[in-house]
């Protein structure tokens, strides 16, 4: 599913919602408000859900992309999920967990990767079909085994800790961009408090402002 598709799903989920909450104000507004502004605390209320909503969405979304171009992640939607490892070496995920891959430089190493470790600039793993491996990021050396004995024959009998690749990979994007999306949040949630209450001063005050001049 690509992450075009997947923004419009969003756009028409957001729209539905909105439409219902701003329903549910705008008949609490008409039960229990009985000031001379009732109309604009109505409008106020429809609005509210659309330009809140939407605005919260562009702007997580928006920083969502600039933190996946400066940190080497993925942008939270669609369908292609990945982390940089190291320099250009990332895991990458299309569709489903089970069909990941690990790519280097633009160039695929290997594919269907179940299970992953990494020490520094070498990974260790194992592919749903059971082929054990290993990659040197630095000399760009990569080895199959047949099975882990012959892994661990290789490696001088040295004991891994092989966790699931999906796993490894949520770990490796809060490590790497956790702490940049949690800002990106907070910065998107101050900016849509920033917009609704531009939204009411302009709907809800101007009234105010237009009673004083004929006043």
């Amino acid at each position: 599913m690509g992450i075009v598709f997947v923004i419009l799903i969003h756009l028409v989920l957001i729209f539905f919602i909105s439409s219902i909450t701003g329903l549910i104000w705008i008949i609490l507004i008409c039960i229990l408000s009985k000031s001379k502004n009732r109309t604009r605390k109505i409008i106020f209320a429809g609005l509210t859900p659309y330009v809140g909503l939407y605005s919260l969405y562009f702007f997580v979304l928006f920083g969502s992309i600039i933190v996946s171009q400066l940190k080497g992640v993925d942008e939270g939607i669609g369908d292609c999920w990945y982390v940089t490892i190291k320099d250009k070496c990332n895991l990458t995920f299309i569709d489903l967990p089970e069909q990941s891959y690990l790519k280097d430089d633009d160039k695929t190493i290997i594919e269907g990767i179940a299970c992953i470790q990494q020490e520094d600039y070498k990974l260790t793993g194992v592919t749903h079909d059971s082929i054990f491996f290993s990659y040197d990021i630095n000399s760009k050396a990569f080895q199959r085994y047949k099975s882990e004995t012959e892994l661990l024959k290789a490696n001088n009998k040295q004991k891994f800790n092989l966790i699931k690749a999906i796993d490894y990979y949520s770990d490796k994007k809060d490590e790497v961009a956790g702490t940049s999306l949690i800002l990106v949040g907070i910065i998107s949630i101050i900016l849509t408090i920033f917009i609704l209450f531009g939204l009411k001063k302009l709907i809800i005050r101007n009234k105010q402002i237009d009673n004083n001049i004929l006043v």
